[in-house]
């Protein structure tokens, strides 16, 4: 179990989102690379052959919108960029959110407390949450760590759209904890997954069940693209019960990187962004060798103690659909109850939160969470 101390004397907070902004606003998409054709990949056939590896399988939704989607999103995934997955297709996630995500509107009654210590860094900073909770009676709700995304080394908790998603979690009744981490070199594997297996610990903790009315047998984890990978390893880590420990009960994983070896590379068409940012996030100039590659890959942790999983892509996500349904096939074999769902179009991450899918999302969190 890696743990972080508590925060004792407390050090000034630090403000990533200013510094991440501010290194976003200089950050120049180099110019696209020529590929294959893909559509062999994303067929009917292929989506078909995938569903039949890896069942038990919800049905894909569908997306408005697709055709000028996946136009979109054929182009932000071959982006060559020094900028993160949150940020490399900007202009297609925006779209896809203001059509998604940006479709709920939050009930009155969910509140927000924000910037509450769970631990301190390495370098004594300090590392926040934000809580989302709706106003309610019941002192034993099921909780959430919600995982930011940004390619490892850029995004926030406390981004307009995740904090819509943190909100929009509250309002299915789940208290969710939406955690900033280390990012960049600080935060390289295994820095980060450390930092949020604390944050489990933290929530488990008597004083955090009683402060915020959580069930401490009932938490689960949801990430976004790095966050989904980073949420991924957190549940598929460690063995034994899922209701005590660094164990989590559920884990919802949206365009999650989870096979971070040379041969996770095989499965789809990476862009040379993403991949760029796995090795900067492993600390290593290829995947030829690379150490911590396989451990730091969900993948290679599956076992029959996993909680169950929900794990969703789309046909031209930057981050190959192909990765995630290789991890439901590993998990379904395993014996873990698994829901694959591969989307038509491009939206990566939580811009695929539209109504469907968050029906879809609320739906299996409160089978597996109550």
């Amino acid at each position: 179990m890696n743990t972080l101390p508590s925060a004792g004397d407390r050090p000034p907070r630090r403000r990533l989102r200013a510094l991440v902004y501010a290194a976003s606003a200089t950050v120049l998409v180099g110019a696209l690379v020529t590929v294959a054709a893909i559509g062999a990949t994303v067929n009917g056939a292929a989506l078909r052959t995938a569903a039949a590896t890896a069942r038990p399988l919800a049905p894909a939704a569908g997306t408005s919108g697709a055709g000028a989607e996946a136009a979109a999103g054929v182009a932000a995934r071959n982006a060559t960029t020094a900028d993160g997955p949150e940020t490399v297709s900007k202009a297609k996630d925006a779209a896809g959110l203001r059509g998604g995500l940006r479709t709920f509107v939050a009930p009155r009654g969910i509140r927000t407390t924000s910037d509450v210590t769970y631990a301190t860094a390495a370098d004594g900073s300090l590392l926040d949450l934000d809580v989302c909770s709706a106003t309610s009676s019941d002192d034993h709700r099921p909780a959430l760590l919600l995982i930011h995304g940004g390619g490892w080394h850029g995004g926030d908790k406390a981004s307009v759209d995740y904090h819509a998603v943190c909100q929009w979690l509250a309002s299915e009744g789940f208290v969710t904890f939406s955690a900033d981490y280390t990012l960049g070199a600080a935060g390289r594997y295994p820095v980060a997954p450390r930092e949020l297996t604390a944050a489990i610990t933290w929530m488990r903790r008597a004083a955090t069940v009683q402060r915020f009315g959580i069930d401490p047998t009932r938490i689960g984890v949801v990430g976004g693209s790095a966050g989904g990978s980073l949420a991924s390893l957190l549940a598929t880590r460690g063995t034994g019960p899922t209701d005590r420990g660094t164990r989590v009960a559920a884990l919802v994983d949206l365009s999650g990187p989870v096979d971070l070896t040379a041969r996770g590379q095989s499965l789809g068409q990476p862009s040379t962004g993403i991949q760029a940012d796995v090795l900067g996030y492993l600390g290593c100039a290829t995947f030829t060798g690379c150490a911590p590659a396989a451990e730091a890959s969900a993948i290679t942790h599956v076992d029959a103690s996993d909680p169950p999983a929900f794990i969703q892509g789309s046909q031209f996500d930057f981050v190959p659909h192909e990765q995630g349904t290789a991890f439901a096939a590993a998990l379904t074999r395993a014996g873990v109850p698994t829901v694959l769902r591969v989307v038509p179009g491009s939206a990566h991450s939580i811009a695929q939160l539209d109504a469907s899918t968050r029906a879809a999302v609320a739906a299996f969190l409160h089978r597996y969470l109550g």
